[in-house]
């Protein structure tokens, strides 16, 4: 076996932290746009007037999905930063963990599900089920992500009356549920994460808590 074949196949060794003040902790940047952008859609949602249906006027339908779209907005903008967030969190656990090097060889370039669960086992010692509920939640967030930040077009199609039916109807509340899920899970995240590892628990714990 070559040199370079062993130190590929050679398990990912933690190493001490390091100084404290030796890192930039963006995780915590990101989690204050998730709660800027959730409480402008929760003020939003406060005073929604948004109502479509086939008895509003034409400008009113315009006003209305104008105010629908910029809800949506706000809404994408909570789930995507969550997921950005999460995994912000899961880099630098890596990075302070393991140092650049390792993290980069052994860690960096598969999926965050995946990152969990080795950087769990070969930094703090703890098994994750693909059940346990920090999988779940991560999972959770990352497909909120994914969705939004790889869209799929969907195809229009006729009804049996030959009447047009639109591929997506847009919902007026579905993105306060969306993004209400999404702001608990990175939260419920951050917490159980930061408990995976004592050593790394002052980092991993935002300041800026919601």
């Amino acid at each position: 076996m070559s040199r370079r074949q062993s130190q590929q196949s050679a398990p990912p060794m933690k190493r001490p932290i390091p100084n404290q003040g030796g890192f930039s902790l963006p995780y915590r940047e990101l989690l204050a746009n998730v709660q800027r952008f959730y409480v402008w859609l929760d003020a939003a949602a406060a005073t929604d007037s948004v109502v479509l249906s086939s008895e509003t006027d034409a400008a009113a339908f315009r006003r209305g999905v104008a105010e629908l779209m910029d809800r949506q907005m706000l809404s994408r903008a909570v789930q995507v930063f969550a997921g950005m967030t999460a995994e912000s969190a899961l880099n630098t656990y890596g990075l302070i963990r393991f140092g650049e090097a390792t993290f980069e060889r052994c860690f960096a370039r598969r999926g965050p599900v995946w990152r969990l669960t080795e950087m769990a086992k070969h930094g703090a010692g703890r098994v994750l089920a693909k059940g346990d509920p920090l999988v779940c939640t991560l999972e959770s967030l990352c497909e909120k992500r994914n969705r939004l930040v790889h869209p799929r077009a969907e195809e229009a199609a006729f009804d049996r009356s030959m009447t047009l039916v639109p591929a997506s109807t847009p919902q007026a509340h579905r993105y306060l549920t969306e993004a209400d899920a999404a702001y608990r899970e990175v939260h419920a995240f951050l917490r159980a994460f930061a408990d995976l590892d004592s050593e790394t628990q002052t980092f991993l714990w935002p300041l800026t808590q919601g």
